[in-house]
């Protein structure tokens, strides 16, 4: 057993710059990582005018401005309620097993939707991550829900105290656009493992070689073969001309 594993060292000294091959997988992994859309962003823009209300969901009678609810917009994405109606609407769709659920649809509303105001008299409703299907569900949702409570919130806030009629309607369809990221941290499990993986090929291919390899790898194997006892052996020429170089 010790000779085979002093046969297998000398191997991969001779041959350990092939572990340098270990790393093409790794980098043509993470090449098709950075290119592959792996993340979309959906978008719906909103026009409005006037001083919008939007109805409070912990009070029958308040309202919100529009400042409030773009400083914190988990007013509308976390609202327990809306989770809920979200929930259901998600459970009919065909891929509902594959969709977030409870907790995690929480989480995916608070770090996914976005509201902004991009100018004066336009907002614009974001969702961004991974799944473009639920994207589009969450956005038309949110978008739902955001007009209900600014007709509800209008209804609270009589027209005479405000400053002007207003209005709010969507403008345009849904947009999609998929989108590449060049790195992310989440790739650092599989590129780990592709590179133990490479590594551990490269390793037995090494071994493979080198038992497949004839040749005499010993003074013993020499006696064995001839029935004759073996007198001495010349070294290795190459580390002899190596070391007359060097001295």
């Amino acid at each position: 057993m010790g000779f085979y594993i002093k046969r297998y060292l000398a191997a991969f000294q001779e041959r350990k710059h092939w572990t340098l091959m270990a790393l093409v997988p790794v980098i043509l992994y993470l090449i098709v990582a950075a290119l592959r859309v792996d993340s979309f962003a959906v978008t719906q823009d909103f026009t409005y005018s006037g001083d919008l209300r939007i109805a409070a969901t912990n009070s029958p009678v308040n309202t919100l401005t529009l400042e409030t609810l773009l400083a914190d917009p988990d007013q509308l994405f976390l609202d327990t309620f809306a989770l809920s109606q979200l929930q259901q609407r998600l459970e009919l769709q065909d891929s509902a097993g594959i969709l977030p659920t409870g907790q995690e649809l929480r989480r995916t509303a608070h770090g996914s939707m976005r509201l902004a105001s991009d100018s004066g008299s336009r907002l614009r409703l974001t969702y961004e991550g991974s799944n473009a299907r639920l994207g589009e569900a969450m956005v038309d949702f949110y978008g739902e829900r955001l007009a209900q409570r600014i007709e509800d919130g209008a209804a609270r806030h009589p027209a005479s105290e405000a400053a002007a009629p207003y209005s709010f309607q969507a403008d345009g369809g849904l947009s999609v656009v998929g989108m590449t990221t060049p790195w992310s941290a989440e790739r650092l499990p599989r590129v780990a493992l592709i590179l133990v993986l490479s590594l551990l090929a490269v390793l037995l291919l090494i071994g493979i070689l080198e038992l497949s390899d004839p040749s005499f790898k010993s003074e013993r194997q020499i006696a064995r073969y001839l029935d004759l006892p073996v007198l001495g052996s010349m070294p290795d020429a190459t580390r002899l001309a190596h070391h007359l170089k060097e001295s």
